[in-house]
C-alpha cells in the first residue's frame, strides 16, 4: 500500500495542497474590500495551516485553551500594556515551553519507569466528556 494511497491513514492530507492553493485567495479580495480593517492584514494562511499540524494527536479540549492563552497574550496584553508585554512576553512563553518539557520528563520518570499509573480526572477527559471524541474537523 502506497503512504498517500487510497485507504492509507494519510490520504486525507493531500486535501492539504487543495486548502493552501484556495484559502489564500479570499482573504487577499478582503483584504483588498476592506483595507482600513488592520486585524485583516495580519491574517497569513500559511502559518495559520501550519498551526494546525500540532493538533492531531491533542485532546480536543486542548484547542480552545491555545486559542484562549493566544488571544490574551498576543491581542489583549499587547494592545493594553505593550509595555509589559514587550519586557516579559518571550520569557513566559520561555517559561511555560520549559516547564512542560520538564513536567513530563519528571512524570516519565517518576512514573512510567516504575510501573506507576496515575488515575485522575486530568487524563479521563475522553471518558467523561463525550464532544472530546468528536474530531473537530471530520473527514
Amino acid at each position: 500500500m502506497k503512504v498517500f494511497g487510497e485507504g492509507s491513514p494519510y490520504s486525507p492530507l493531500l486535501w492539504g495542497f487543495l486548502f493552501g492553493l484556495v484559502l489564500p485567495i479570499p482573504v487577499y479580495y478582503l483584504q483588498r474590500r476592506f483595507p482600513n480593517q488592520t486585524w485583516l492584514q495580519h491574517v497569513y494562511v500559511p502559518v495559520i495551516l501550519s498551526g494546525i499540524v500540532g493538533l492531531p494527536p491533542m485532546p480536543s479540549v486542548d484547542f480552545p485553551m491555545w486559542f484562549l492563552f493566544g488571544f490574551v497574550f498576543n491581542f489583549i496584553i499587547h494592545r493594553y500594556w505593550h509595555a509589559w508585554w514587550q519586557k516579559y512576553n518571550f520569557t513566559l512563553s520561555a517559561g511555560l515551553d520549559s516547564g512542560l518539557a520538564l513536567s513530563g520528563i519528571l512524570q516519565f520518570l517518576a512514573l512510567a519507569q516504575n510501573g506507576l499509573k496515575l488515575d485522575w480526572w486530568g487524563n479521563q477527559v475522553d471518558r467523561q466528556c463525550t464532544l472530546s471524541k468528536k474530531p473537530w474537523i471530520s473527514p
